[in-house]
């Protein structure tokens, strides 16, 4: 067998287009089977920044710890290929799950948003928006029995707005991509 020397040059380099308008951090309830996996890919799709998995009070996975560093790899390998198929010029960095009283606790940005089921909230279609491409905008997307009293009351103190997509009930994972496209929408980058 012989090996063969390979030279390369860089001839052009492309940068990417400037930010204008806010990134999106998808916080996403753990949910089981497969769709974790479609919600990074169809969230890469949608331009997000980065995606949290939330370990939620009513959520019904529960991550093993000597399984988590192989999901996330996965879960990388999926916003990468979905990144390349939908040309995106990011590719989402997928946190490490986190309990969602921590998450709430520590996360900083000058708009975070709680989408909520049979409460009353401000509607994705009409709240207002910062258009600074330099911030972040929240999105926490809850598990199928919805949040707790606990993690709605914590959310609230660190800043969470209680955010509806009207009086339906969706899945999680549904709520997700609507939530993303309005946002996306809305900022400009859809539609």
């Amino acid at each position: 067998m012989t090996h063969t020397d390979l030279t390369a040059h860089i001839q052009d380099r492309l940068r990417g287009p400037d930010e204008t308008s806010p990134r999106i951090l998808l916080a996403q309830a753990l949910l089981k089977g497969e769709h974790m996996d479609w919600i990074v890919q169809k969230a890469t799709e949608l331009g997000v920044y980065g995606i949290v998995p939330l370990i939620t009070h009513r959520g019904v996975v529960r991550p093993q710890a000597t399984r988590i560093s192989g999901q996330v790899s996965r879960w990388q390998r999926i916003a990468l290929e979905a990144a390349q198929q939908s040309e995106q010029w990011h590719i989402p960095d997928i946190e490490p799950p986190c309990g969602s009283r921590q998450f709430f606790m520590e996360k900083v940005a000058p708009l975070k948003l709680m989408l909520v089921e049979r409460a009353e909230g401000e509607s994705f279609r009409t709240l207002p928006l910062d258009s600074d491409p330099q911030d972040t905008i929240v999105v926490a997307i809850g598990p199928e029995g919805g949040w707790s009293t606990d993690e709605l009351t914590v959310a609230g103190e660190q800043g969470f707005r209680s955010t509806t997509l009207g009086p339906g009930i969706l899945r999680s994972e549904t709520a997700s991509l609507a939530a993303l496209t309005m946002l996306q929408s809305r900022l400009g980058k859809l539609g």
